[in-house]
């Protein structure tokens, strides 16, 4: 659930990349079975695979007949999808290694990482991947929210799904904050105004987020999912090293076939 470098350096995702295969994939399925198996990995950025470093060109250009940086002035977002400055820059890093890791052609293909993962519907489960950070750079450092327009697209391919025979489960960094957290710890700022309509209308059970450190698992009950809740699993930050791992274990119930909880 993110944060797999410490600040979106090069060299952090090679030596995260080893660590994953050598001490995670080959003990976890076997050395032999580590490339057909890459593609059961689900993973999204955190706040520290955002290399500030590089999102700090955004604004500028080089004038190579004056060999000088200048500023430039922002593209807005809109219909034609243009760009917002240079932004893929600070999560560059991240998406090569996020393609290296897992061989998922989204990695490249998709312009904010953010997308519905169909991977796993043969086992009655599909994950919506919610890059929380994808707004975040060096002028907004600790910015968490939901990209409104990937939410609108992500939506608008679920027609012919049928979420009531589906688990959905949504995977980002940030999430809601901790209860009795101060207000200064960073949750997703929009959840209220896009983040809360987007999971009741698809139907999400279950939202895995890490950012906060601590173990956490709570529900919320309260409309619109007064009906069926929502669960929220506060994920620890894993480390991956030989002798000190921390992850969470989930099982999901099943019944005729079909995961309930």
């Amino acid at each position: 659930a993110g944060d797999i470098s410490y600040n979106g350096r090069p060299d952090q995702y090679a030596l995260a990349e080893d660590r994953f295969v050598n001490d995670l994939m080959g003990p976890l399925w076997g050395k032999n079975n580590i490339q057909r198996y890459r593609d059961r990995i689900v993973l999204i950025p955190g706040n520290h695979d955002v290399n500030l470093r590089f999102s700090a060109c955004d604004n500028r250009k080089f004038n190579p007949s004056l060999k000088v940086f200048e500023d430039e002035t922002p593209v807005h977002e809109a219909d034609n999808g243009q760009y917002i400055c240079h932004h893929d820059y600070a999560l560059e890093p991240f998406r090569r290694f996020a393609r290296l890791l897992t061989k998922d052609r989204n990695w490249v293909e998709s312009r904010n990482m953010s997308w519905l993962d169909r991977r796993f519907l043969h086992c009655g489960i599909r994950f919506f991947l919610m890059n929380s950070v994808s707004e975040l750079n060096a002028t907004k450092y600790e910015y968490a929210s939901f990209n409104k327009n990937d939410l609108i697209k992500i939506g608008r391919g679920l027609v012919d799904d049928d979420s009531d025979s589906i688990f959905s489960i949504a995977v980002s960094h940030h999430g809601l904050r901790p209860v009795g957290a101060e207000d200064r710890v960073k949750e997703v700022c929009n959840w209220s105004d896009v983040g809360c309509e987007f999971f009741s209308i698809h139907k999400i059970r279950l939202w895995l987020y890490g950012h906060y450190h601590d173990f956490d698992a709570r529900s919320i009950n309260s409309k619109p999912f007064d009906k069926t809740p929502l669960w929220l699993i506060q994920a620890p930050t894993t480390r991956v090293n030989v002798k000190d791992r921390g992850f969470c274990v989930l099982e999901l119930v099943r019944q005729e076939g079909k995961v309930i909880d």
